[in-house]
């Protein structure tokens, strides 16, 4: 069931971009944050990052679309009434945006190695490019919970894209200020202990740790979407953004 609901909203996907637009989407990410992009760092390890951003990009507008969609496209009631637990239907929606930001992202990484080796270009390792994916499954997943949550509350796509897009700004721009300003305050002793719990890169104390802090709060966003999901409405009374 969940596999079904998946390859629905896939259908869906595809067919509000049409061909073209989903060529461009390719393009874009294969392209963009493939080649370009990460061709732009010096140093090789650090171009691993932009793959590790890929979710923020992509998983957000997926996700958003999944309940607010429903409801412009006037689906929502009868999806309910489908013989699928409220569960699996969450479940489903929730997976989507993840294994397709993990499908582009590993698109991507094919670029980067390909252009890399015909331009005889210096590029990250298998390691550095695992961990880059080892770091974007928790943040899709995050991202995806978080786009379902504005979705089960917005009244329109357009009104969930504008609330997802005020998090995410919040997040990528906020969250760095807030530690830039309090750096300062922090005694040069932590951060130095802080520091040493990186030493060997992303497989080290310092990235399962930050592994976790990105997963944990996925996974109970994520439980909290499917409880929320569950008191829907059938004729979807309930509030609104």
């Amino acid at each position: 069931m969940i596999a079904a609901v998946m390859r629905r909203d896939w259908i869906q996907f595809r067919n509000t971009l049409g061909r073209i637009g989903f060529v461009r989407l390719i393009a874009a990410y294969c392209i963009l944050m493939g080649v370009f992009v990460p061709t732009r760092f010096d140093d090789p390890r650090a171009s691993v990052v932009v793959f590790a951003l890929i979710p923020l990009y992509l998983v957000g507008p997926l996700a958003v679309d999944a309940i607010a969609g429903e409801r412009d496209r006037k689906t929502l009631e009868s999806t309910l009434c489908t013989p699928v637990s409220p569960f699996q239907l969450m479940l489903g929606k929730l997976l989507l945006p993840v294994g397709l930001a993990m499908a582009f992202t590993v698109c991507a990484m094919a670029c980067y190695k390909c252009y890399s080796s015909i331009v005889s270009r210096p590029s990250a390792g298998p390691g550095d490019m695992l961990a880059a994916l080892a770091f974007g499954l928790p943040l899709s997943l995050l991202c995806s919970a978080t786009g379902l949550h504005v979705s089960l509350t917005a009244s329109s796509t357009r009104n969930a894209q504008q609330w997802y897009s005020i998090t995410l700004l919040a997040l990528t721009v906020g969250l760095p200020l807030g530690l830039r300003a309090l750096l300062p305050a922090i005694e040069p002793w932590t951060l130095q202990t802080v520091s040493r719990l990186f030493e060997g890169g992303a497989v080290s104390i310092g990235g399962l740790l930050l592994f976790l802090v990105l997963l944990l709060p996925g996974l109970a966003l994520a439980g909290l979407a499917c409880r929320r999901f569950g008191r829907l409405w059938t004729m979807n009374e309930g509030p609104r953004l």
